[in-house]
């Protein structure tokens, strides 16, 4: 249990540093006036249902990145999300726990409890942006 929440939690770090962006629609409504709450649940979910390039393209840390980046960038996303549904039956269910708010309402730090198709859960931390405009994957 502690090498999956290990690795989960590894993911999820990497994603945040290694997020890219280039304009979804999609994804941006997704985030459009929402609460860094519902935008965090929505994204986890784009990326559940294997929604990897809206996903991507809600990441502010790739907006300047080249294309090989973010190709690399879906491999990951692929490959954690073949390991989520073969250890654990997939993502069945996103909810958000709390949140902190940091950097002036700029940043916020999200909980979500994330409930697997076998049964188990865990708790999550997905850091958000607000670029001025709508909260977006940091």
């Amino acid at each position: 249990m502690k090498h999956s929440i290990s690795l989960s939690l590894l993911a999820v770090l990497i994603l945040a540093l290694t997020g890219c962006r280039k304009g979804a629609d999609t994804a941006e409504a997704a985030a459009d006036d929402a609460s860094a709450d519902s935008a965090a649940v929505a994204f986890y979910q784009m990326r559940a249902d294997g929604r990897y390039e809206e996903y991507i393209d809600a990441m502010e840390s790739c907006d300047k990145m080249p294309e090989d980046y973010k190709k690399r960038t879906l491999t990951m996303l692929r490959h954690h999300d073949r390991y989520i549904k073969e250890e654990k039956g997939g993502v069945k269910g996103v909810t958000a726990l709390r949140s902190e708010t940091h950097d002036k309402g700029r940043m916020a730090n999200v909980f979500l409890k994330v409930s697997y198709g076998d049964g188990s859960h865990e708790e999550v931390l997905f850091p958000v942006v607000n670029d001025g405009k709508r909260w977006r994957v940091q």
